[in-house]
């Protein structure tokens, strides 16, 4: 019997996964109207704490977005504050999106240009950075951006720091933090502004990147299993 269900685990875990998304789609039919309405007053709510956001330019937030992560802060809380804003929804995602881009590609020459230090700050610690070989460049950047939990700083430091050809870093670090981007934005401006359609696709969105930094972790493991069992 343990057997057949080890054997069986996938479809297991992707049978339970289907019933769990059955039985969430059937509560959210039953009861979005209730749904919706909570998440409408909870967004009036948030959005009488956050007044104060449209009196600020919109320029602070695409600044915001290039300086915070330089230093080493958190840009996240940025986004879910511009989503706040009262603007056109594409509008902020450009400002912001201006920010974020000059971010990478200006910290990448940081990086590169004081590789030497950030290596010598780190081994201090302990953390020793490899250099990547040319032929795993693309994989690097695709696994760090992808992964959640690394702050935009470490992951474009450390991609400079370890040798990263500019071409890989730019092409794919450039969509998939604009996704990312979107997906907190679209997140925040249907919780502060009570717009159902922008929720969801803002959570689409994570789940989405959620499911692909999953199997990306599991690709990853697996082969670091089968290099471990050459050896």
């Amino acid at each position: 019997m343990l057997n057949k269900i080890r054997q069986n685990k996938l479809k297991i875990a992707l049978a339970a996964a289907a019933l769990f998304a059955l039985i969430f789609l059937y509560g959210v039919f039953l009861w979005h109207e209730e749904i919706f309405s909570r998440i409408k007053d909870f967004s009036i709510a948030l959005q009488e704490c956050a007044e104060g956001l449209n009196d600020m330019p919109l320029a602070v937030f695409p600044i915001a977005v290039f300086l915070l992560p330089i230093f080493a802060l958190p840009v996240t809380p940025v986004y879910f504050l511009a989503g706040g804003r009262g603007e056109n929804i594409c509008l902020i995602i450009f400002v912001c999106a201006l920010g974020l881009f000059a971010n990478i590609i200006f910290s990448y020459f940081i990086s590169k240009k004081f590789s030497d230090f950030f290596r010598e700050k780190l081994a201090r610690r302990g953390i020793r950075v490899p250099s990547v070989p040319r032929d795993e460049h693309y994989d690097i950047v695709f696994l760090l951006r992808m992964i959640p939990g690394n702050p935009l700083a470490v992951q474009n430091y450390f991609l400079g720091v370890a040798g990263v050809d500019f071409k890989p870093y730019i092409m794919l670090s450039l969509p998939i933090q604009f996704v990312q981007l979107v997906a907190y934005i679209y997140f925040s401006d249907g919780i502060l502004h009570g717009d159902a359609a922008n929720f969801m696709l803002g959570v689409s969105l994570l789940g989405v990147i959620a499911v692909i930094a999953r199997i990306v972790q599991k690709r990853v493991s697996k082969r670091n299993g089968i290099s471990q069992e050459k050896r």
